[in-house]
């Protein structure tokens, strides 16, 4: 059932993401990936934070080290959140995740308890949310965007070790004709992951101008944005 047109009428998409598919990123980001996903479950936790942080921010200072390793201190039960959510994230590749439907794994996931692949049943059901989420903003769908349109506006850091690739992926997958924005999304130099705290001033001046296009705009007439 459609929700009410008045529902969301824009969206301001601060350094966020789909979730990654390997073809979407670059072989450094999905190496990425999969060190935090080896390294919150898969060895336990116990893989140390600076190993990690140097490998995603190879310029980082052993002080700023030290900040990002502080709150784990107390070793792998303070990892508890870290780790569930790297292992939904559904990143590995779908062909894998169709194994599902074979009959020896099925075999296998009764055999060994399937609590046992709790996190890989997250995963592909994650994933398939993932196909749905993409195809509606992909696609001028009638049925479902003359409903529901949102004017988006994207906008992500810089210098975000995580996420660079990730902007690209959300600028070609919505459809155009939703985006709010200049020639590829809003770059904000001098920012990282939390560009709301690094240039609190610069996110709110991009949100003001945002809310503002988007009230100039009520007709759905063609969508405009600069810098």
């Amino acid at each position: 059932m459609p929700l009410p047109p008045d529902t969301c009428t824009s969206l301001f998409l601060l350094n966020t993401f789909f979730p990654p598919r390997p073809t979407d990123i670059s072989i450094h980001s999905y190496l990425l990936y999969l060190i935090w996903f080896f390294s919150t479950g898969i060895f336990d936790g116990y893989l140390p934070e600076w190993a990690v942080m140097r490998y995603m921010c190879p310029h980082a200072t052993s002080k700023t080290m030290d900040g990002y390793c502080a709150p784990f201190e107390a070793g792998a039960a303070t990892k508890a959140s870290v780790s569930r959510f790297a292992h939904i994230v559904p990143a590995i590749p779908d062909y894998i995740l169709s194994f599902r439907a074979h009959y020896l794994w099925r075999l296998v996931e009764g055999l060994l308890d399937p609590s046992s692949f709790t996190n890989i049943t997250a995963q592909a059901r994650l994933a398939e949310r993932n196909r749905f989420v993409r195809s509606f903003w992909a696609e001028a769908s009638a049925e479902l965007q003359d409903e529901i349109r949102p004017q988006v506006m994207l906008a992500f850091g810089r210098d975000d070790p995580l996420l660079l690739d990730f902007k690209d992926v959300l600028v070609h997958t919505i459809e155009p004709n939703l985006q709010l924005r200049a020639l590829g999304g809003e770059w904000i130099d001098r920012a990282g992951h939390y560009p709301m705290e690094d240039r609190p001033l610069e996110v709110a001046r991009l949100i003001s101008r945002f809310v503002e296009a988007c009230r100039s705009m009520p007709d759905g007439s063609e969508r405009a944005f600069t810098t």
